[in-house]
């Protein structure tokens, strides 16, 4: 069983995790089948994440477009006002641009994120508590398999604990 917060794994019998001394998850009695099918509905909700993920591409495109208009627009007034300056302007224009750059950067990740937290809270997070209800499955039995079928970098991974 993998440990939710180091992400050591751990035989399946232990308690606490052998790295990190977490307490883990409660093995469930799940049949094959079961776990078979929980796999697929989690399966299924890592791709809705990656849907969400992919939607915000255009909040993103807009975010780099004005960027970039800022960006040319200063370059091109620091040139018009400062045409014998053309090293202070290039330096300027050089500066500016990886600052746009990292400030994109950061939009990237805060547009994408906040589009999967919108999903998962509003929809995801009731649909899974309701398919465990329907189907008698805990939240360990959950977080289980999710462990068992996500990789470290599962978009997936960053909601378990909210469930």
């Amino acid at each position: 069983m993998k440990c939710k917060y180091c992400g050591a794994n751990n035989v399946n019998e232990e308690k606490k995790c052998f790295s990190c001394n977490a307490p883990l998850s409660v093995r469930s009695n799940l049949t094959k089948k079961d776990e078979e099918g929980l796999s697929n509905y989690i399966k299924s909700v890592e791709n809705m994440l990656k849907v969400a993920k992919k939607k915000a591409d255009g909040q993103i495109f807009f975010v780099f477009f004005i960027l970039a208009v800022i960006w040319m627009a200063s370059s091109f007034f620091m040139y018009k006002f400062m045409p014998d300056e053309l090293t202070i302007v290039i330096i300027f224009a050089v500066v500016f641009g990886l600052v746009m750059f990292i400030v994109f950067g950061a939009s990237i990740g805060i547009f994408e994120n906040k589009a999967m937290e919108n999903i998962f809270n509003s929809k995801i997070k009731n649909d899974i508590r309701d398919y465990l209800n329907e189907l008698d499955y805990t939240t360990a039995d959950f977080q289980n398999v999710a462990g068992s079928v996500l990789d470290e970098k599962s978009v997936l991974n960053n909601f378990l604990a909210d469930i």
